[in-house]
């Protein structure tokens, strides 16, 4: 049975081929098949359980959930499956030990509005212009994901986190590589053991930081009115429009440096940063 024997065949399209790998000393052959399931159930939420291979979300041009699901391996084929349960799409995939090829990838078109909830063990997971809730816990292969609207929270094991023009809160745990951010309008919440986080075009009232090592690198086209960062090692840059604010300011070695921003006991909007390994510079810019 083929990785897609669970499904009926209504709404099913699968396609089987088989290829050769070379590898030194012997040539493997490699199955693959792909599938496409057009779903008719009202669907609320995703719930993912993907263990080898990544996953890929893209807004729906209809109100309908596509599934489009491959496949590929070189002894036994992934174990995948796809049903609906009280209005939750749940998919599935897992891969048998010991194999030299073996993945499972998902990509989702789905309508706004939907929780994209769950794990995927590696592959990492992908999502453009989607419109909805993300509630990740990703293993490996880190998130990627661009031009998007609604609540995020991911928790990365490795290969960190990319996010690119979003509207709404982002919460993040990164153990390894790090998070990037451009043109994110929402407030921000980052805890990365490693790799720093690098963001700029923020227009966030709220970042809240705990960096381990990599260094905080902050610049915001709008103020802010918190910004409270630890970071173990590697300094922190951080940008905002000039002006006076509540300062709590400790570097323990590297010194401070503030230019373009001024100390007012009284604001309301507070930057507390405090550096363990590295310096601070704060500036403020007159154009913004």
């Amino acid at each position: 049975m083929g990785p897609f024997g669970d499904l009926p065949m209504m709404n099913n399209m699968p396609l089987v081929a088989l290829f050769a790998l070379a590898l030194p000393g012997c040539v493997v052959q490699v199955h693959s098949a792909e599938d496409t399931r057009v779903l008719e159930e009202v669907i609320t939420s995703v719930a993912l359980d993907v263990d080898s291979g990544g996953v890929n979300v893209l807004p729906s041009e209809t109100e309908q959930v596509t599934v489009y699901r491959s496949a590929e391996w070189s002894a036994v084929p992934p174990e995948m499956s796809l049903e609906v349960v009280d209005g939750v799409l749940r998919l599935s995939s897992s891969c048998a030990a010991g194999q030299l090829v073996c993945r499972a990838e998902h990509e989702l078109h789905l309508p706004a509005g939907l929780l994209v909830e769950g794990v995927v063990g590696s592959g990492g997971f992908m999502a453009e212009r989607f419109v909805g809730g993300i509630n990740l816990n990703i293993g490996s292969g880190g998130a990627v994901l661009a031009d998007g609207e609604g609540a995020i929270t991911l928790e990365i094991g490795s290969g960190g986190a990319v996010i690119d023009g979003h509207l709404g809160e982002i919460n993040l745990d990164v153990s390894s590589g790090g998070a990037a951010l451009s043109e994110v309008t929402g407030d921000l919440n980052l805890l990365v053991s490693s790799g720093g986080v690098v963001a700029d075009g923020l227009s966030a009232g709220s970042v809240v930081a705990e960096i381990s090592s990599g260094g905080l690198s902050l610049d915001f086209d709008e103020r802010p009115t918190l910004i409270d960062a630890e970071v173990s090692s590697g300094g922190a840059t951080v940008e905002v429009p000039a002006g006076a604010y509540r300062l709590d300011l400790t570097a323990s070695s590297g010194g401070i440096n503030v230019d373009g921003v001024e100390h007012d006991p009284e604001s309301d909007d507070l930057i507390r940063l405090n550096v363990s390994s590295g310096g601070i510079t704060l500036e403020g810019d007159d154009d913004r």
